[in-house]
């Protein structure tokens, strides 16, 4: 790991520090995105998620990864930049903005009313 820059060892005297350097950091945070995933509670609390975002055309690839993985965690596109998602997901969307680096330019949303929801509920198989 240290001859891949993962990780940096320092030895003073008879101590011995290991740090993660930011490629380090950066591959955990790759691994954990492989298995990362939404734990939906068994009974819906009739709240809707949404995450609004308008990230720059200059950072168009982080903008395609970001909407790519929102998508395969099951959001469902309300509109060009507007996601859904009925179960709380608050902590996965800000590891994706930290991870993606999109902070500033992703809000996430919780509402406890929207107009005419009965698509998306049967969508989402709630009742």
């Amino acid at each position: 790991m240290k001859k891949q820059k993962l990780i940096n060892i320092l030895e003073d005297q008879d101590q011995v520090s290991i740090s993660i350097t930011k490629a380090g950091r950066n591959r955990i945070l790759k691994y954990a995105l492989d298995d990362f995933h939404i734990e939906n509670p068994k009974q819906w609390d009739g709240k809707w998620r949404l995450i609004v975002y308008d990230v720059e055309d200059r950072r168009k690839h982080l903008r395609d990864i970001f909407r790519k993985t929102v998508k395969n965690l099951g959001f469902y596109q309300l509109q060009k930049s507007v996601w859904i998602y009925p179960y709380p997901c608050e902590q996965q969307i800000s590891f994706l903005r930290e991870y993606y680096g999109v902070g500033n330019e992703v809000l996430y949303i919780v509402a406890t009313h929207l107009e005419d929801d009965t698509p998306l509920r049967e969508y989402f198989g709630l009742s």
